[in-house]
């Protein structure tokens, strides 16, 4: 005994629409039993009837009498992607009670977003992948709105850019890219794109963040010169005649004993006295 699923297409379907699994099996025979519909999770199939599922009851509908099991599923997720089969149970020739599954079942691939956006730089003509959507200011960007799966898209007249929820009006308006050359400060924003057709499923956004460039250091000016030039100048000493001399020999001179420090400060007090002019008064 077979069912037959027909008309099902099995490519991509956008989440939010709608699908219907064209299904039939025979109605002459004695069916004991109908499971309905239920999934395929992989790597191992594990029966779920939707119907008894509260997030597919309120989502599906199917007559599942007289030999018709079409299935028609609402409000599609990306969790709705799965395998998916009729199960039914019929009293053989035989009496037996056999189970019919319709396995392998029909594969139901669902995309959030028929497109999604690329961040990139360009340096050299080379491009850059940018996956933080972290630039510099100054640099060249530029924004892709690249296909999901476009030979599964019926025909389209363009792209929708938004900056913020605003639509662009710019020349680069129904293009499947945005560049922003040189990048400034104001371009920082979030970037959605769509197809014209499919306003409905528009991209994930993209939360571009600009930040400042570095700020160049003046020529003929290093970190070191700037600091000396900001610092406080040394008191300069008479020329010839250093002011530290006295206490560098009175320290060194303590090792020697408590006279000679005497001595050598004497004789040094009076150099100092007769180099800076100063007269002794006769006596």
């Amino acid at each position: 005994m077979e069912i037959a699923i027909h008309g099902f297409n099995t490519e991509p379907i956008a989440a939010g629409s709608s699908v219907e699994f064209s299904c039939s099996y025979p109605s002459h025979i004695e069916v004991t039993s109908i499971q309905g519909w239920s999934q395929i999770w992989h790597p191992e199939p594990k029966p779920a009837p939707l119907d008894m599922l509260p997030a597919y009851k309120v989502r599906m509908s199917y007559p599942g009498s007289n030999g018709n099991c079409t299935m028609k599923l609402a409000n599609l997720t990306t969790k709705d992607a799965a395998t998916y089969y009729f199960v039914y149970k019929y009293r053989h020739r035989t009496a037996d009670q056999m189970t019919c599954n319709g396995i392998p079942g029909v594969r139901l691939h669902v995309f959030a977003s028929p497109v999604h956006i690329v961040v990139e730089t360009i340096v050299s003509g080379q491009k850059t992948l940018v996956k933080d959507w972290t630039v510099m200011e100054g640099q060249s960007i530029l924004l892709t709105c690249s296909r999901t799966c476009a030979e599964n898209l019926n025909s389209y007249s363009g792209y929708i850019w938004y900056k913020n929820r605003l639509q662009l009006n710019t020349s680069q308006v129904n293009s499947f890219y945005l560049s922003l050359h040189p990048v400034s400060k104001e371009d920082a924003g979030s970037y959605v794109c769509v197809l014209i057709g499919y306003k409905d499923f528009p991209s994930s956004a993209v939360n571009l963040i600009v930040q400042n460039r570095p700020r160049s250091i003046m020529s003929g000016e290093s970190d070191d010169s700037r600091h000396e030039n900001d610092s406080l100048p040394l008191p300069r000493s008479p020329k010839g005649k250093s002011l530290f001399r006295f206490p560098v020999v009175l320290v060194a001179s303590v090792c020697f004993g408590l006279a000679v420090v005497i001595t050598v400060a004497v004789v040094f007090a009076r150099i100092y006295t007769s180099g800076s002019g100063f007269q002794r008064p006769v006596s």
